[in-house]
């Protein structure tokens, strides 16, 4: 399903949607950004 917005992007978190679902995505406290984990085609739609 593709990402229809990015709503918030921060250092370890993230929160997007798709068509269907909200996704809240923290990688806290693991130590890679949670910006280096969105693939560049999907930051572009924001």
């Amino acid at each position: 399903m593709p990402v229809v917005k990015i709503h918030e992007q921060m250092g370890d978190f993230v929160r997007f949607e798709t068509a269907k679902t909200e996704y809240h995505l923290s990688l806290s406290p693991f130590p890679r950004s949670a910006s280096a984990m969105i693939p560049a085609s999907l930051a572009m739609a924001a």
